[in-house]
This record gives C-alpha cells, structure tokens and sequence, in this order.
C-alpha cells in the first residue's frame, strides 16, 4: 500500500499512541555520551541552527571540525533556543546503523539519517523542500508540522534541495500535524516543509532519507553516453559532419523560421531520425550495473561488519558536490577523506595471482555447511570473469572505502547467481548449481573470506543429508 499509495505521491502520517515504539533507537542520552567521548565535530558531526524570530535560517558552530563541548551545545540548546542537528549518527550508533542498512536493502539505494534536538517554542530551520524521501520518526517530545506543494509543477521530485523559502510566498499549507513521540511521517522529495516544537516540550526526531539522485534522469545520465558512443561507431551518420553554414539558421535568433522546406526544418528531420535510433544502441542492463556498482560503494556495510580504519588521503572528485552527497547521505567533506580507489587491472592481476581455491581460507568446511548471503552484492562480467561486487568491507562512513569484488571464472556465474538469489535465506553449500563438489566449497570460501556469505549453525537434518 506505502508504494502504490504514497511512495512519490504525497504525505503519510502514523499516530501510533504508542511512546515506546522506537524506545532503544536514539536518544538525547546518546547524543551526550557521543559528546563527552570527543567523537562529535562541529560541521562534521553536528551542526548549531537557529530560526529566529526575525525569520532568518542561521548555523552557530563555534569552530568548525572541532570537537563538540558539551557544555556549550547545551548552553546553546538552553539559553539561545538553537537545534541540535546531528549527522550521519549511523556511522557511531549501532541501532541507526542496523535500521539505514535494513532500510537501503528495501529501497534499493543509499539511505541516509539525522537527527533533530529541539527545545520547546522554537525552529531551526526555515521553510525549504529537499532533494530526498523524508521519513520521520518523532523519537521525544513532540513537534508541529506544516508541508506544502510545491511552488511550481518543476519542483515536484527535485533533483536538488532549495535554498530557504520565504514565508510570505508560501500557499496555505495542505497540512498541518503534530507528531507524537512514537509517531511517524513521509513525505515526498520536493514537498516543501517546516517543523518547530511546542511550547511545553523539547522535541528529538530522526529523518530517514534516500533516492537522492536515484531517478531515470540519472539512468540516462549512465545509458545516452553509452549509447551515443556506440552509434557513433557503429553508424557512420552519427560520424557525418553538420551541415554546412549550420550556424546560420540554427540558434536562438532563427527559431521563428518555421517554413517546412527551410534549412532549419530539414535539420530537426534529421536530428529527429538519429534520435530515434539511439535505442538501438542502449544497453540499459549495463547502465543499470554501473548505477548498482556505485550503489554498492556508497551503501553502509551490512550490520556487525566491523568498520575499516580511516585513510589519511585526500578526497577525490568535486568538492561541493561531495560535501553536498556527504551531508545528505552521512558525513562531510572534511570527514570523508576517502581511500584511492585501486586500479581495477592492478586487483586483477591480485585476483589471478591468488586465485579463489588457493588461498588460505577459514570458514565453509563441508559442503554440508549451511552458509547465508549477507549485504548487497552484484555480479557484473568482464572480460573473460565474473566479478562479484560487494559492500561487507564498506566503512560505515560515507565513501570512504574503496571499491570492492572478488573475481571468478566467467563459467562460475550460475553458481554465484544462485548464491546471490538466495535472498539472505540460508542455503546448503551443497545446493549451489556446479558440477563437483570441491568448486561449491572453493566458490564458497572466496565469497565467506570476502564476507558476503557468514556460516550458519549447521542444523541437524544436513548431518545425514547426501551431496550431489
């Protein structure tokens, strides 16, 4: 019902009457132990913001990337009515982490938190759309809301979030709630939206957010490329050259020449005919496994996997893009330095020196051991391998571990589809599709050492069950 009836589609609200219902998910108690430990950095970790009176959004962090005084956040939650915006607590809090990780399985795509601390009578944001699904769970307290249309049809399911919005070009709000501690709301990127607490009660949520930039425009951004580059050297009308004096009735100050014999008509003919055939040269599987693969890298690691120590490089890429990813997904630019990714020939030539079934492994013994996939894997083929890609050594801070896949022989595919169907059901080591025995337990160890499989207790009816 959520995904035909609201998902993209409008708000959803849940009045639980039910105050323990996200009991052990976070609390203000976290948030200052987290403080005290000196593992929250102001900008990186949390951020100061106030609404004030005057109606003006501001940030208050005293001194950005240092860590957070405990007695200061609380001098300006108390004394000057500031939110506590936290960030990306998934990377430190286990319970956050365990519900993003569930969660991006579900949605398909990356799955970001925050949380809001808000004391009572007061706002720290302006009135603003984002560029993601909100969800929220109203952990203390309670907090009034009020969400509007969009200002225009094209702010419907932005690509970016807006700036803050003036309160005096909002319509009358479609609709105004107070959430509940245990209580819950969605709503759809783009829905503009603002919240403040109540005058009795401090306020403490958690927004849950995903499909940023996991849209069509951003399939295409991965297939037309592919697309263009194949017609081009596949047809040799894609290679021809425009037409001579182009420039002199293509542009702007030539577009009211609609005659039907015009040099400009015989232009959108031809250009609508390679339009037409650039389908041809498609390929939406591979651009879908290029999407996967970036998801896979930007995904939190499956929950208990142990975080990998942070590298001391620096970050790669656009760095107001990467700041504005950061914050939405977990983290921020200072804190995502992120490892060099290695060169996929240099981890082929790893993999074919040390190819699977001859590496000192522990874990699967027996073909009877009875194994369970665990994250999110995806199998893509290159040249002449199978490459499992996987996200059990992900770092639970945004990007900051490299890619990474463990290869096989192309004809080993059925075997890890198999594996990778499997759903997190577990499964006999003996039930993979291959034809002996001794490749099911080499295929088995490599993905256990990679950890995309962990062994199950071994129940009783396989002590007797034969192999084939």
């Amino acid at each position: 019902e959520f995904f035909t009836d609201y998902y993209e589609r409008k708000p959803l609200v849940i009045h639980r009457e039910s105050p323990n219902y996200y009991k052990g998910q976070f609390n203000a108690k976290d948030l200052f132990h987290a403080v005290e430990q000196g593992n929250i950095k102001y900008s990186e970790n949390i951020d100061i913001a106030n609404y004030s009176l005057q109606k003006k959004r501001q940030t208050l962090n005293p001194n950005p990337n240092e860590p957070a005084k405990l007695k200061e956040i609380k001098h300006f939650f108390h004394k000057r009515s500031c939110t506590l915006r936290v960030l990306h607590p998934q990377e430190w809090h286990d319970p956050l982490w365990r519900l993003c990780a569930q969660l991006q399985e579900l949605f398909g795509c990356v799955v970001g938190c925050n949380i809001y601390y808000t004391p009572p009578e007061s706002q720290g944001f302006a009135p603003h759309w984002d560029d993601v699904d909100v969800f929220v769970m109203q952990l203390e307290g309670k907090k009034r809301w009020r969400l509007y249309e969009p200002l225009q049809e094209s702010d419907r399911l932005p690509r970016f979030s807006s700036e803050d919005i003036p309160e005096d070009v909002l319509p009358e709000p479609m609709m105004e709630l107070t959430l509940c501690q245990g209580d819950f709301l969605y709503f759809p990127r783009g829905i503009i939206h603002q919240a403040s607490a109540i005058p009795t009660m401090t306020s403490m949520h958690a927004t849950l957010s995903t499909t940023q930039r996991w849209t069509w425009r951003d399939f295409f951004d991965k297939a037309l490329p592919l697309a263009l580059e194949r017609a081009f050297q596949r047809d040799i009308r894609f290679r021809r050259a425009l037409p001579r004096a182009a420039l002199d009735f293509m542009g702007i100050v030539h577009s009211t020449d609609d005659s039907l014999d015009s040099p400009r008509s015989k232009f959108f003919n031809h250009m609508s005919t390679l339009v037409s055939m650039l389908p041809q040269y498609m390929s939406p599987d591979e651009s879908m496994d290029e999407m996967g693969l970036q998801y896979i890298v930007d995904s939190l690691p499956p929950f208990g996997v142990p975080t990998p120590p942070e590298p001391d490089v620096e970050p790669e890429g656009d760095d107001e893009q990467q700041a504005s990813d950061a914050k939405q997904h977990g983290g921020s630019a200072a804190a995502k330095k992120r490892r060099k990714k290695k060169e996929k020939e240099q981890q082929r030539q790893q993999q074919q020196q040390q190819p699977h079934g001859k590496i000192k492994l522990s874990g699967p013994t027996s073909v009877n051991n009875v194994v369970r996939y665990v994250g999110i894997a995806r199998l893509v083929f290159e040249e002449e391998m199978a490459a499992v890609y996987h996200n059990a050594r992900n770092s639970r801070c945004y990007r900051l571990a490299p890619q990474q896949f463990v290869a096989f022989p192309a004809d080993d595919a059925d075997a890890i589809q198999f594996v990778l169907r499997s759903k997190h059901v577990p499964f006999r080591i003996a039930d993979i599709p291959s034809v002996h025995d001794v490749d099911k337990l080499q295929i088995a160890q490599s993905l256990h050492s990679a950890g995309v499989i962990v062994v199950e207790q071994t129940p009783s009816w396989t002590s007797s069950a034969s192999s084939s």
